[in-house]
């Protein structure tokens, strides 16, 4: 099974997570993993800080190849702003390749780009709200992908047209320094604008670790770990906030019962995508065990929490006492990413319980978690073009028009007074100039 999917492409590899349980949890091992990594043209690595890739894990592209990779030279130019030499933080990142970032510049424009292909493309700015002090989270899902083709050589390539969705949360000015509203504003690229979301404006809640932990996304979803209260006077329970960015709503979930003892006070949690599912490592400081936690649904719709790992990691907290999770780095439930108390990572085995330290050569400070970026792309081009207007719509549906009504007539003409036929030739001259057109619309 192994020898089949790891010659696979990565658009593959994701029909066949569908196809049933086994097949999905076969995708998703190590060793198929290494294989499929190897011999596809395949890009998996860690960012932090958009300036190093602490993990490589493709024959075809080494760190060298890597490094002028991720130059952004390729930017477009937006108001006479050049991006070239200017230092490019990226901001989120999904599993497609596909990748929000920001020139430090001032007055510089989102812009979504794959690195792997040179593509990129500026998106309007969003509206900032006087009432919103700053953006706490950032995150981005790609919904759906529909094949166009392009006609730059003689054989057609598939290029697909993305559809993603940016979110960014926000904090209100509030009287309390504890308790802050929490909004949203949602950047749709099918309709290719901002919106503000009215819906969890009268959230009252406290992340946790300072607004430190990154936004996951799993499922298509986003989730975050954080602490909520009604008001001032209540107490605070930290909970699961999950955002569905594709119905635009939210709601709460809670921790597994066995975490929300009142026992169970110094723990250190992390969400992470497991399978493609949401994932919850906990690191219980008392015990010096760690667990791993997937979300599942029952039958009846209800959510539960299943503990799949328990290890002890006492000889890691012995020297380490400060070890925290921080990520899933193959999406399974074979190797956990920790931080050591912020300063350098530990890759450890669930299987053995093998670790191994990777120091940051270039880090002079803490490592916060939201700081790490996941990096996996193929080298297959996307259009990120944005959808036509109204008013260039019309500019390429009358011409066409025109042309097609002639192109009918001329086949006519062609078929009855010249060739005899009684099947019309113009039937399949127009279907070509419809491809042709699809091509300078899309």
């Amino acid at each position: 099974m192994d020898e089949i999917l790891s010659r696979t492409s990565l658009e593959t590899l994701g029909r066949c997570r569908l196809v049933s349980k086994e097949l999905k949890h076969a995708t998703y091992r190590t060793n198929m993993l290494m294989l499929f990594l190897q011999r596809s043209n395949t890009l998996c690595t860690l960012l932090y800080k958009s300036s190093c890739g602490l993990f490589m894990k493709n024959a075809k592209v080494g760190f060298d190849q890597f490094n002028k990779l991720k130059k952004f030279d390729f930017l477009p130019v937006v108001n006479g702003i050049r991006v070239n030499g200017t230092r490019i933080n990226i901001i989120a990142a999904t599993k497609s390749g596909i990748l929000l970032c920001k020139p430090t510049k001032k007055n510089s424009k989102y812009y979504v780009c794959k690195l792997t292909t040179k593509q990129g493309k500026a998106i309007p700015d969003p509206k900032l709200d006087p009432k919103f002090v700053n953006a706490v989270a950032v995150g981005m899902v790609v919904l759906r992908s529909r094949l166009r083709f392009s006609f730059k050589h003689i054989i057609p390539i598939a290029k697909p047209k993305v559809h993603y969705k940016i979110v960014r949360f926000f904090l209100t000015k509030s009287d309390s320094i504890l308790y802050r509203s929490l909004c949203c504003d949602i950047f749709d690229s099918d309709t290719w604008s901002w919106k503000q979301l009215n819906g969890i404006q009268r959230l009252h809640c406290l992340a946790k670790d300072g607004f430190t932990k990154p936004l996951v996304s799993a499922g298509g979803k986003f989730y975050w770990i954080i602490s909520n209260g009604e008001d001032d006077d209540h107490e605070d329970e930290e909970v699961i906030f999950e955002f569905d960015p594709k119905k635009e709503c939210w709601k709460f979930l809670s921790l597994p019962d066995e975490l929300r003892k009142r026992d169970v006070v110094f723990k250190r949690m992390a969400l992470a995508e497991c399978e493609g599912g949401l994932g919850l490592i906990c690191i219980l400081v008392e015990k010096q065990c760690m667990e791993l936690w997937v979300k599942e649904v029952n039958k009846n719709g209800k959510i539960i929490w299943s503990r799949i790992r328990s290890v002890c990691i006492e000889k890691i907290m012995e020297s380490n006492p400060n070890v925290s999770p921080l990520a899933l780095p193959y999406g399974n439930s074979d190797v956990a990413v920790l931080m050591d108390g912020y300063l350098r990572l530990i890759i450890f085995h669930f299987e053995d319980g093998r670790f191994l330290f990777v120091d940051y050569p270039e880090n002079k400070e803490f490592l916060i978690p939201r700081d790490f970026l996941f990096l996996q792309s193929d080298f297959q081009p996307v259009d990120l073009k944005p959808p036509l207007r109204s008013g260039e719509l019309c500019c390429y549906v009358i011409p066409f028009l025109m042309v097609f009504v002639f192109v009918v007539i001329f086949g006519l003409l062609l078929d009855f007074l010249i060739l005899r036929h009684t099947v019309s030739y113009g039937f399949w001259f127009c279907c070509v100039f419809v491809v042709i057109i699809s091509r300078i619309m899309y």
